[in-house]
Parts: C-alpha cells; structure tokens; sequence
C-alpha cells in the first residue's frame, strides 16, 4: 500500500448509518441471512476514520466545519436481481446439477469530501458480491476463506479514499 504523509490538522467525517429496511433487516436477530451490509461493515468504516494515522485526529461531526477537511460517507445498497436469485435457488434446489452465476449485490460507497465547508469532490468505490453455485465448483470452495468479507472492502475503500484524495492534493494545510 502507497505510503501517505502525516498531516498536522484534524479530518471531521460523518459515516450515515443503514437506512430504515437495512436496520430492520439487522435487528431480526442472530443467523438471519440478508444481502445488506453489516452493522460491522459500517463500523468498520468509522474504524478506517478513526485509526488513520493520516491525520491528527479524527473527529465524528454531522457537518461540515467552518475550516478543517470533512468526509461525508454514504452506502447504497443494490440487491441481486429477482432473476439472478431465481437460478440461484433453481440450482441449489437441484443440488448443484445446472450452474448459476451473478454478480449478486452491489454496494456503492461515497466519500463526499469537502474543504472548508466547500463540496470538493465525490469520490465512489463499488462493492461487488459474486455468487457461483454448481456442483463441479464444490472442490473450489476452499478460495472463499481467502476472499475479502464485505467489512474488509469497506475497509480498503476507505483507505483508496484516503490514497486518491491525497493524490489530489485535497489534504493540504490550508
């Protein structure tokens, strides 16, 4: 990973929590399976904020200061297709027999960055969930446990964020 100076000034963000459907979906209790992203996943994204070593502190805030870099995150979260489900469930029904794949849901994550209350960029990074079932593939299972959790994605979406907008040259003193 780049390596980013150290900044002598503090960063403001605000991580928006699940809309209203999503916490209802988390609240259903433990083993509930849903395609939304985790209260952990969020969290963790408040935990890229507040461990970065880039700047001096980093302060949760609402909105953007009078002077000082703020962030402003947002998710939006696009399930699967009803389709894509639809040959999913056809296949694991049939025990794997015929092969179902789909870039199953999506997670677009927005870093709305301003400076000095003013809007300076958007910067967007998706999350793609890739679903394959087929009984040839079970032998492969095994990868899964070295691909990314969503809670990692967030994580390394954070720190592109943190990389480009430096690269940018928006987290100058100023």
């Amino acid at each position: 990973m780049a390596h980013l100076s150290k900044k002598d000034l503090p960063i403001y963000y605000h991580v928006d929590p699940l809309d209203l459907h999503a916490k209802a979906l988390l609240n259903a209790g433990p083993g509930f399976d849903f395609p939304y992203p985790s209260r952990e996943s969020f969290e963790e994204l408040q935990r890229a904020f507040a461990d970065t070593h880039i700047f001096s502190e980093a302060i949760p805030a609402s909105s953007p200061p009078a002077k000082g870099i703020y962030c402003s995150v947002d998710v939006t979260h696009t399930p699967q297709s009803e389709l894509a489900g639809g040959f999913a469930f056809a296949s694991i029904s049939l025990l794997g027999i015929t092969p179902a794949y789909s870039a199953s849901s999506v997670d677009t994550l927005q870093f709305e960055l301003y400076v000095n209350k003013e809007r300076k960029k958007v910067y967007e990074y998706r999350v793609t969930k890739v679903k394959g079932t087929w009984i040839v593939l079970l032998p492969f299972a095994w990868i899964n446990l070295f691909t990314p959790s969503r809670t990692e994605a967030f994580r390394a979406a954070a720190h592109q964020f943190f990389l480009d907008a430096e690269r940018d040259g928006y987290f100058k003193k100023g």
